[in-house]
């Protein structure tokens, strides 16, 4: 009696369990030739059960008993949601995304809808890179356009970046890619007299909170625009402008903090006096205090008014870290008021921002002051003009370049023995 009773129940399970959920079954086809749809995404709202249709369009999906509605996408195309509504065979038909084909991208020559593009066109919408805690728009494109490498020298702010379009294209002349704003070719190299690696970039005065679009011309067809300056890409930059309708004020704040991190580690004071003084034997000297004070005469940098022997050096039990001397907590402070509007002839947008920037790295930050002003005005049915000024004051300050010793980075090369800070509490200005 009691294994019948178990028969039971189980089968009772199984059977509650089948009527939690169902297969359903069904093709995609295009609404425009009637083909078949491989790749369409096909999810159960408001869960993550889903599947994708096969070469043929087909699908099958095994939809739990909550589910009402099917999710169909793909790309280009319009999503639909179809109701499900007790069936087991569901076909859809999906119909081209006319509002994506219809959106309008710069071209360099003029504008064209993306429809009509036949070349290789990369566009990032200015709403994508707004309010990013980056110093320059390049920044905010990394990881945004395919085939487009950008790369930092140096990490310092507002240093110059690398940027290359679909790779390089020589080998000794340069690769950069030609960069236009708003219609007018501007200049992407060094403007500073520096002979070291501290280079500057032109592009760094552009607030990133200006932009509307950047499109990348990636194809040959850019050079049919502007010749052999295009034949490492081109990259158009168009600043926002206003529009028709009641003006609009807009405001934005952001800030942050940076930290070092992977700091190597170095000896302690301990673990130097000892290999220190296993150098020395090695090196012939007498490993009794005298011999190590001549030991570190010669090597250590000389002793300075009376207390840098070594002996006394180790005896004052200093043991900083000099490789934490060089970096501090780095922060960024962003703000930016603009304001747009217009009617039918006239359109207006004007914009300030600040830009407050200190590096991770000391003596190493970025100042920006940024006034921008777009006018848009139509006289006549022949007649249109518009007005563009963008005014910048910037200071950065950089940091030496690391093969000399005068780089704050160098400081790792100090021994732990030495003190940062001398008896009367001033940073030590002495090797020791």
């Amino acid at each position: 009696m009691r294994k019948i009773v178990l028969i039971i129940i189980a089968w009772f399970s199984l059977t509650g369990a089948s009527a939690q959920q169902h297969v359903i079954t069904g093709k995609v086809k295009s609404t425009e030739d009637g083909l078949e749809l491989p790749g369409v995404s096909v999810v159960v709202k408001g869960t993550a059960v889903g599947a994708t249709t096969d070469t043929n369009g087909n699908y099958t999906l095994d939809v739990p008993a909550s589910g009402t509605t099917l999710v169909f996408s793909f790309i280009g195309m319009v999503t639909q949601e179809i109701e499900i509504a007790g069936r087991t065979t569901v076909d859809v038909f999906l119909a081209s995304d006319v509002k994506q084909l219809s959106e309008v991208m710069v071209v360099g020559y003029g504008t064209q809808d993306r429809e009509s593009i036949t070349g290789s066109i990369t566009r990032v919408k200015g709403s994508d890179i707004q309010n990013l805690p980056v110093t320059t728009y390049e920044q905010a494109l990394q990881g945004r356009t395919p085939g487009v490498q950008i790369s930092s020298a140096s990490g310092e702010l507002g240093s110059a970046v690398k940027i290359r379009v679909r790779g390089a294209s020589s080998v000794t002349a340069n690769n950069q890619p030609l960069v236009v704003i708003d219609g007018f070719i501007v200049t992407t190299t060094d403007q500073t007299n520096f002979t070291d690696n501290n280079t500057s970039n032109p592009l760094a005065d552009l607030n990133p909170n200006d932009i509307a679009s950047v499109d990348v011309l990636k194809d040959a067809s850019a050079a049919a625009i502007y010749g052999s300056r295009a034949s490492n890409g081109v990259i158009l930059i168009t600043t926002r402008r206003g529009s028709q309708g009641k003006t609009k004020f807009n405001f934005n704040y952001s800030t942050g903090t940076s930290q070092p991190t992977h700091l190597r580690t170095f000896l302690n004071n301990t673990q130097y006096a000892e290999m220190f003084t296993v150098a020395a034997k090695n090196s012939g000297y007498p490993t009794d205090p005298a011999g190590l004070n001549t030991a570190w005469a010669d090597y250590g940098g000389g002793p300075y008014t009376g207390n840098g022997t070594f002996t006394d050096l180790v005896g004052r039990g200093t043991n900083d870290n000099w490789n934490k001397a060089a970096y501090r907590t780095g922060r960024i402070s962003q703000y930016d008021l603009s304001a747009s509007g217009g009617n039918e002839k006239t359109k207006f947008f004007t914009s300030l921002g600040y830009l407050d920037q200190t590096g991770i790295i000391i003596r190493n930050s970025l100042n920006r002051f940024s006034a921008r002003f777009n006018l848009d005005q139509i006289v006549n049915d022949k007649l249109k003009f518009g007005l563009s000024i963008n005014q910048v004051y910037s200071v950065k300050n950089n940091v030496p370049e690391n093969n000399q010793f005068n780089s704050p980075l160098e400081s790792n090369a100090i021994a732990p023995i030495i003190a940062m800070r001398d008896r009367t509490g001033e940073y030590n200005d002495s090797t020791c």
